[in-house]
C-alpha cells in the first residue's frame, strides 16, 4: 500500500514532584528515628553516675512504676540538651518553656521510697566534702586532698543514717531527671556547701527553689578566714541570699570540717540534723529519729549537752592560758589544740617547734 510512514507520537512522561509538607514530615521522622536509635538505656544512663546496688535497686523500681512521666521527662530532657543549655539559670533565662515545665514536672513527681535517715551533701570540687564527711563518720572513709572529684553518687552508712555524695558536676543537666528530682524528694535534708560566695553554687539552689525543697547552706572552711574577717563573711553570706533571691534556705552554717570543735555552728549543725522529721513516706516517725539521735546517730558529735558544753568552756579555758603564754596566734593555736586532742602540752611543744611563741 502506498501508505506514508508515520512517526510515533513521544510517550507522556509523568515526573513525581514531592509535598513539600510530606518532605518534611518524613524529615522529622527520620532526626526523630535517629535520635532515638542513638539514645542509651535509661538504666545504662544512670549506671554512668550511680554505682550503689540498692539506690539503683530503688531507682529502677521507680522508674517501672513511673513510665509515662519518665518519657516527658527524657522529652524535656533532650530538648534541653539540644539547645546547648548547661544549668538551670541558662534554662530559665534562654528556654523559659522548659523551666515552667520542670518545674511542673517536679511537682508531679513522687519522692523514691527510701528507708531510714538520709542526708545528701552538694558542693563544688575542693568544698571539703569529703572531710565533712569523714568527721559526720568519724572515719576515714572519703578521699581528701587536692584534686579529690566525685563523679557518682556515693553513699555512705553511719549507725542509724546514710550520708550521699553528690557529684558537682560542670554539666548540669543531668539533675534534670526524674530519678534525681525523686531522689532529692526523698531525702531527710540536703546540705550544700559553698566556702566564699554563694555564687559557687547558684544555679543549684535555683534548681532546688524551683522544685520547692529546702536546703542548708554549710559555709566550709571559715577557719581559713582570718577572725576580724569573719562577721564580714557572714554578713556578705546573708546579704548575698537575699540580694539573689532564694527561697528555701532552712538555715546557714559557718564551720570547719576540718577542725570542727573551732566553731559552734558543727555542733548545732549536728543538732539541727538529728532533730528533723523523717519523710512520711519512708514510714520513719519523728520519735524514731529522736531516739536514733541519743543512741547512735553520729554519736561522737551528739547534740549539746551539759558534757559538750563543759568540753567547749575547758577548750576555751585552754585557748586562753595559751594566749597568756604569748601564743598570739588564735587560729594556729585552735588548729593544734584540736589536733592533740586537748592536750595542752603537747600543744605547745607543737608551737614550739613551729616558731610560733612570740
Amino acid at each position: 500500500m502506498g501508505g506514508k510512514n508515520s512517526t510515533p507520537e513521544p510517550r507522556t512522561q509523568i515526573k513525581y514532584v514531592p509535598d513539600p509538607s510530606a518532605s518534611a514530615r518524613v524529615a522529622q521522622l527520620e532526626a526523630k528515628v535517629e535520635k532515638l536509635s542513638s539514645k542509651r538505656p535509661k538504666v545504662e544512663y544512670v549506671k554512668e553516675y550511680v554505682r550503689d546496688p540498692e539506690l539503683l535497686r530503688q531507682i529502677e523500681e521507680y522508674q517501672a512504676r513511673n513510665r509515662e512521666l519518665m518519657e516527658k521527662y527524657d522529652e524535656l530532657y533532650q530538648e534541653i540538651r539540644d539547645n546547648n543549655i548547661s544549668s538551670f539559670d541558662d534554662l530559665d533565662e534562654h528556654y523559659s518553656k522548659g523551666a515552667e515545665a520542670l518545674k511542673r514536672m517536679a511537682a508531679a513527681t513522687q519522692p523514691m521510697q527510701m528507708t531510714g535517715v538520709n542526708f545528701a551533701l552538694f558542693g563544688i570540687t575542693s568544698s571539703g566534702k569529703s572531710t565533712m564527711l569523714n568527721q559526720f563518720l568519724g572515719k576515714q572513709v572519703a578521699a581528701t586532698g587536692a584534686g579529690e572529684t566525685t563523679t557518682q553518687v556515693q553513699r555512705y552508712d553511719g549507725n542509724g543514717f546514710s550520708l550521699y555524695d553528690i557529684p558537682g558536676k560542670n554539666d548540669e543537666i543531668s539533675y534534670f531527671t526524674m530519678e534525681y528530682v525523686a531522689f532529692w524528694k526523698a531525702l531527710t535534708a540536703r546540705l550544700v556547701l559553698i566556702t566564699a560566695t554563694v555564687k559557687e553554687m547558684t544555679s543549684v539552689f535555683r534548681l532546688l527553689d524551683a522544685i520547692n525543697l529546702k536546703y542548708d547552706i554549710v559555709v566550709n572552711k571559715f577557719d581559713q578566714h582570718q577572725e576580724d574577717e569573719r562577721d564580714v563573711l557572714k554578713a556578705q553570706i546573708h546579704a548575698e541570699i537575699k540580694q539573689i533571691g532564694l527561697m528555701g534556705v532552712e538555715n546557714v552554717w559557718f564551720i570547719s570540717s576540718k577542725f570542727p570543735q573551732m566553731f559552734d555552728d558543727w555542733l548545732q549543725m549536728v543538732h539541727s540534723l538529728t532533730e528533723r522529721p523523717q519523710k512520711s513516706n519512708n514510714m520513719t516517725r519523728r520519735n524514731q529519729i529522736e531516739t536514733k539521735s541519743n543512741t547512735s546517730f553520729f554519736p561522737q558529735h551528739r547534740a549539746r549537752s551539759a558534757t559538750s558544753n563543759l568540753v567547749q568552756d575547758q577548750f576555751a579555758a585552754q585557748l586562753h592560758q595559751l594566749q597568756s603564754m604569748g601564743f598570739d596566734d588564735e587560729n594556729k593555736n585552735r588548729r593544734l589544740l584540736t589536733k592533740h586532742n586537748g592536750d595542752i602540752s603537747s600543744t605547745i611543744n607543737s608551737l614550739l617547734n613551729s616558731n610560733h611563741h612570740y
